[in-house]
Formats: structure tokens, C-alpha cells, sequence
């Protein structure tokens, strides 16, 4: 079977109709349906987003993995990392987890680690200043 062919007997047996599956890809039923006929084949990207809409796996849809080059795939692997630490900071918000500040922790590590010995020394006294101010404490915090 081809991609087009899986795809087409996936969303069938799944029960979603064209339309349904385009409004979830944010795109136009025409444009979807030329996936399903074969006119046009998609990015390993779109492959993915599809195989979310269809709650299936990658390997489900994709028969000839040839067609990706090497550049494709580690484009998909950069964009799906990206991705998941975006849903996972998120989600950190949301269910009140400190997975945010450790994060923002990290990335000031590491501009810090940046920074010659005299930024170094320079950031040191400015976070110093800060916590000298009582709005900017946690313990002075509500």
C-alpha cells in the first residue's frame, strides 16, 4: 500500500470524513484531499501533525521512508523536541509544577556561563541588588 492508500483506510476505518480530518490539520478539504489521491506528498512534519489527527503512529501512514532525507528527519526530531518541552513547560503552568522556573534557571545558567569574567562579576552584583530589594524576595511574598 502507498501513503495515499493508508491514509484514505485509516481515516475510514477511523470514521472521520475529509473535512473533519483537514479542520484538525488546519487546512482546506481540497488541500487534504490531495494527500488521499497521491497529487501531493507531504512533509515528514505534516506526515506527523496527521498521524496525531488520525491517533495513529508515523510508521502507520509511511511506507517508503526513502522519500525523507536526512536533513527532513532531524527537522522533525528538532520541531518534536521543541514541542514537547513547549507542552511540558506548559503543562507545568497549569498544574502548578516549578518545571518553569527550573527551566528559566537553565537558560540564565547558561547565558551566564556566556558571559567573560567582568559579565560574570557584573550579573553576580546585580542579582545581589535584587535581592536586596523587599519586592523581589520570597520571603517578603504574600
Amino acid at each position: 500500500m502507498t501513503f495515499s492508500e493508508n491514509l484514505k483506510q485509516i481515516r475510514i476505518n477511523k470514521g472521520f470524513s475529509q473535512k473533519e480530518i483537514a479542520e484538525r490539520l488546519g487546512v482546506s478539504q481540497p488541500s487534504y484531499a490531495q494527500y488521499e489521491n497521491g497529487k501531493r506528498n507531504p512533509k515528514l512534519e505534516t506526515v506527523r501533525k496527521i498521524a496525531e489527527a488520525l491517533g495513529v503512529y508515523i510508521s502507520d501512514l509511511v511506507v517508503d521512508w526513502k522519500q525523507y532525507g536526512s536533513s527532513e528527519y532531524a527537522q522533525d526530531i528538532i520541531n518534536d523536541i521543541t514541542q514537547n518541552v513547549i507542552s511540558s513547560a506548559e503543562e507545568a503552568v497549569f498544574s502548578g509544577k516549578e518545571v518553569m522556573r527550573d527551566l528559566k534557571e537553565t537558560f540564565i545558567i547558561s547565558d551566564f556561563r556566556k558571559l567573560n569574567k567582568e559579565g560574570q562579576d557584573k550579573a553576580i552584583e546585580q542579582v545581589e541588588l535584587l535581592t536586596k530589594i523587599p519586592e523581589y524576595r520570597k520571603d517578603t511574598e504574600e
